[in-house]
């Protein structure tokens, strides 16, 4: 039963990547919370596909949403936004829907961004490196530093 469940949020959610207005997000994490209570198998797929797989790696991480899913959602709702104002048969429809989409963006920009994967790079001597004075030449020679011999920046 899970399994179909999360199925069929697979189908919606890659259908709202073409239809303009429905989510994909929602339905991509429903079918992550289904599978992994029926198919490690189609669970560990997702995890591991190119594009959901960092989506939902940083939502099972800390419920976190990074920078540049919060843009795209914000720049796509707004195109939405402005379909829906130009079509809308009734005010009212329109100002729900992008009350909707407004209510949406506020929390999904409430959520934390996933902590940076990237530590800064060590500090290291690049190749063209002299010792600014004899008392740090004599600490490097006196703890054996050598510079790599392939010159690269790396400890």
């Amino acid at each position: 039963m899970l399994y179909g469940f999360a199925v069929l949020c697979l189908v919606l959610g890659l259908i709202g990547v073409v239809v303009p207005g429905m989510p994909t997000t929602v339905f991509i994490l429903m079918a992550a919370w289904a599978a992994a209570r029926s198919s490690p198998r189609l669970h560990r797929w997702l995890l591991n596909h190119r594009i959901f797989g960092p989506l939902l790696r940083n939502w099972e991480n800390g419920r976190t949403v990074s920078r540049r899913a919060k843009w795209s959602a914000t720049v796509t709702m707004a195109a939405c936004a402005v379909i829906v104002w130009f079509t809308a048969h009734r005010v009212w429809l329109a100002l729900l829907a992008i009350g909707c989409m407004a209510t949406v963006l506020a929390w999904l920009w409430s959520r934390p961004p996933p902590p940076s994967r990237r530590p800064h790079p060590p500090r290291t001597m690049t190749a063209g490196w002299r010792a600014p004075s004899a008392a740090v030449a004599g600490l490097v020679a006196w703890t054996g530093w050598q510079r790599p011999a392939h010159g690269c920046r790396c400890a």
